[in-house]
């Protein structure tokens, strides 16, 4: 709605806010996946904008449903609506990035910034209050860690490992389980996983993690993934040397 503004919010207001009424604020997380996921704030949704949504938002305001995929959360921001289990409408939907003193400072191409137009956008002038984290997550962290949570994205041992692959790989025994292998695939976002082969021939990871889609870029195909799972083959050798962007635009068609 054009008569709809941005509320500046210190990090002191957002404590009180998610204290008294932390069911009626929503907050929107814009930093990069990675990021959110090592420390968050908690109960926060983090916004995941592709390429193609980046360039469209060039044009002008996207629609809501890029910036809050969550079905439940995005009827809670319309007027008269109410989510799951008649939960109260939200009074406040709260934007932050990494450190950004003001909204203004933000650049109009930066996530938080296209987020903000789509709510602006979006939502009428009854609706919840749209507003911004001034210095962002980082400034709201040193001062309220307990409102927030730490994740570890991969483990000690696994770094360990993989600092130590190259080395390793000589030494181990033709029978021995790579390196690489050790531990299940990495997450890289809420819908994708990279593995290796073994990781692909163990059901258990598979059915453990939801995947219903494997990507194959190797020198082999296998057959026996094509009756229960959604299957690409993209023949590549496993060589420095090899031409893997020439397949980029084949294997994100069908991610």
């Amino acid at each position: 709605s054009a008569g709809m503004k941005v509320t500046s919010l210190d990090c002191r207001q957002l404590r009180k806010l998610l204290r008294k009424e932390p069911s009626r604020c929503l907050v929107l997380d814009c930093r990069p996946y990675l990021s959110y996921s090592a420390s968050c704030l908690r109960g926060s949704l983090n916004v995941n904008l592709n390429s193609v949504v980046m360039r469209r938002a060039r044009g002008g305001a996207v629609p809501l449903h890029f910036v809050v995929p969550d079905a439940a959360a995005r009827a809670r921001l319309l007027p008269g609506a109410e989510g799951a289990a008649g939960a109260a409408r939200l009074a406040a939907v709260v934007v932050l990035d990494q450190n950004t003193g003001h909204w203004q400072k933000l650049k109009k191409d930066s996530t938080a910034q296209i987020v903000l137009n789509a709510l602006l956008s979006s939502l009428p002038e009854a609706g919840a209050r749209i507003c911004f984290l001034k210095g962002g997550y980082e400034t709201f962290n040193s001062q309220y860690p307990e409102c927030c949570v730490n994740g570890k994205l991969i483990s000690p041992e696994r770094t360990e490992a993989e600092r130590n692959l190259a080395s390793h790989c000589e030494k181990q025994s033709a029978n021995h389980k790579p390196a690489y292998d050790q531990g299940g695939p990495v997450e890289i976002l809420p819908f994708l996983y990279l593995g290796s082969a073994y990781h692909a021939s163990k059901c258990e990871f598979l059915a453990n993690l939801h995947i219903t889609a494997l990507l194959n870029v190797s020198r082999k195909s296998s057959e026996s993934f094509k009756d229960q799972y959604c299957y690409k083959w993209i023949p590549v050798e496993d060589s420095h040397t090899a031409d893997i962007s020439s397949h980029f635009q084949e294997a994100i068609d069908f991610i």
